[in-house]
């Protein structure tokens, strides 16, 4: 199989684009980001209980809206300073 048709099947097998988009909370100001991915960083939540978590809870965190605030604040271009933001991830296609 040629190079390029080996990367068009992992493409279409595990390929995908996500959106970014983060938005200042001082002068409501957006930016966005689209990125081709071939997988998802999902991260877990706090679990007291201790119960496996389902793969959708898994994504719906991955997708909830992030507050960037204290030592995590987003750097505005419209404000010119590092301002609190909200971050919000969508994704746009599964292939």
């Amino acid at each position: 199989m040629k190079k390029e048709g080996f990367m068009q099947s992992i493409t279409t097998l595990f390929g995908g684009k996500s959106a970014t988009i983060t938005k200042c909370l001082k002068c409501q100001n957006r930016s966005a980001r689209e990125e081709s991915f071939f997988d998802l960083t999902l991260a877990f939540p706090d679990n007291k209980a201790g119960e496996p978590l389902p793969l959708d809870a898994l994504i719906q965190y991955f997708l909830d809206t992030e507050l960037l605030t204290g030592d995590n604040r987003y750097r505005c271009d419209h404000c010119n300073g590092l301002q609190d933001a909200e971050r919000v991830r969508a994704l746009l296609l599964l292939l």
